[in-house]
């Protein structure tokens, strides 16, 4: 009987069913200046490239930093460095 070098199609279900979603921190909502909606993204949930409007560098994928709106208007959120955030709301 030949040798089987490849897994069952049920241990390939079991293990695609296991490796679904991967381990990450969740986002932390944070309070903010008042009207305002404040969440911080975690590295593991940052899986694209934004402009920072505080200072026009990249926030790079893989980078923790902020996502603020006015609160009733979520589809004007901008991605901001956790520093230049800071600097903003002084």
């Amino acid at each position: 009987m030949p040798r089987r070098n490849y897994p069952s199609r049920k241990r390939r279900a079991k293990r695609a069913e296991e490796e679904e979603e991967p381990l990450r921190a969740p986002d932390l909502v944070t309070s903010g200046p008042e009207g305002w909606q404040v969440r911080i993204i975690q590295p593991a949930s940052a899986t694209k490239e934004y402009r920072c409007p505080g200072c026009n560098q990249e926030i790079k994928i893989g980078w923790k930093h902020v996502v603020a709106w006015r609160e009733g208007s979520e589809e004007h959120r901008r991605h901001w460095h956790l520093p230049c955030w800071q600097r903003v709301r002084r």
